[in-house]
């Protein structure tokens, strides 16, 4: 009933590879018809789910890293959210498929899987209370990710980017500055917070000059999340003196697992992120090469929505 356009969505890189394909990981709906052995869900119940779940069970899930497990990618939609239809997987049943509460859009409950991803990479952080973060770039992701902090309890949430837009945004979603990427941003930085660095900067965009950004602006014994998506021949280079002297920790964090994506949906639920005011354009179905240029581009929109049997806005309760 409702999917966004994600990002990795209009990469071309990724859908290459992939073509012939039906893309669309973030989504909700309506329950069709159910397999055998499925108690917990029926027809006309609203649901979302995750399109990735892991085995719960091998050494990598068993340490945290669920999204390394080799079943993760195995298992998806079939086909994707920007079609009527989509049939789900066992193991998407049991662990990755949700209820919607009653008053819910279907809208808001697709928010559930980019909002898990973000949690995930802010605890693998070291996310808590009192925190001084950086976030670099302010589109989709970084906008959740300085909701997110707020969140947490974070103390200074300072936001960069280059489109006025997306600076606009930044502040209305939480950012405590926001400066234009390519001013001096170590510099303001710290004129902001009594000469320090950041505690952790979250890198959303993986240019040469962001990455040193980065390196330049987070304090010694901080972190940097990677949160970007980079090409495959991609590289990112880290000076080595200053990464090893400044006790520098560098992490990347991919996807969700069950436990973030749970604990994303609850922060929606509650109101405590309120995605459906990050959502720019409303577009059916028929219209996804528009949505896909919207996201492309990355002029005035934030997150662009489809609705595959409706005309939006959607309606709020089951037809």
């Amino acid at each position: 009933m409702a999917t966004g356009i994600c990002g990795s969505d209009v990469h071309e890189f990724y859908r290459v590879k992939h073509a012939p394909v039906i893309l669309g990981h973030e989504l909700a709906g309506i329950v069709e018809k159910v397999g055998g052995g499925v108690d917990d869900f029926k027809p006309g119940d609203r649901i979302t789910c995750f399109h990735h779940v892991p085995c719960g069970s091998c050494p990598r899930c068993i340490n945290g890293h669920e999204t390394s497990c080799d079943v993760f990618k195995k298992v998806h939609f079939y086909s994707g959210g920007f079609s009527e239809y989509v049939r789900i997987h066992p193991l998407q049943v049991r662990l990755g498929a949700m209820k919607l509460p009653d008053d819910m859009p279907y809208e808001v409950g697709a928010f559930a899987e980019p909002v898990g991803c973000v949690y995930r990479g802010q605890r693998l952080a070291g996310m808590t209370a009192g925190k001084k973060v950086l976030v670099i770039g302010s589109g989709i992701v970084g906008v959740i990710h300085i909701r997110l902090a707020k969140v947490w309890g974070a103390s200074l949430v300072v936001a960069t980017d280059i489109n006025e837009y997306r600076k606009k945004m930044a502040m209305e979603f939480g950012a405590d500055a926001v400066f234009d990427a390519r001013d001096d941003i170590p510099k303001k930085f710290r004129e902001l917070n009594d000469g320090w660095g950041a505690e952790i900067v979250i890198l959303n965009a993986m240019a040469p000059s962001a990455v040193q950004q980065a390196m330049d602006s987070v304090e010694k014994g901080g972190t940097i999340l990677v949160f970007g998506l980079g090409g495959p021949d991609q590289t990112m280079n880290i000076p080595l003196g200053q990464f090893l002297a400044s006790e520098i920790s560098v992490i990347h964090s991919y996807s969700g697992g069950p436990v973030d994506s749970h604990r994303g949906f609850e922060l929606i639920k509650s109101g405590q992120i309120d995605v459906r005011k990050m959502i720019t354009h409303r577009l059916p179905l028929e219209e996804v090469q528009e949505g896909f240029r919207l996201t492309s581009e990355a002029g005035e929109s934030l997150k662009v929505m489809l609705y595959p049997h409706t005309s939006p806005p959607i309606p709020l309760s089951t037809p």
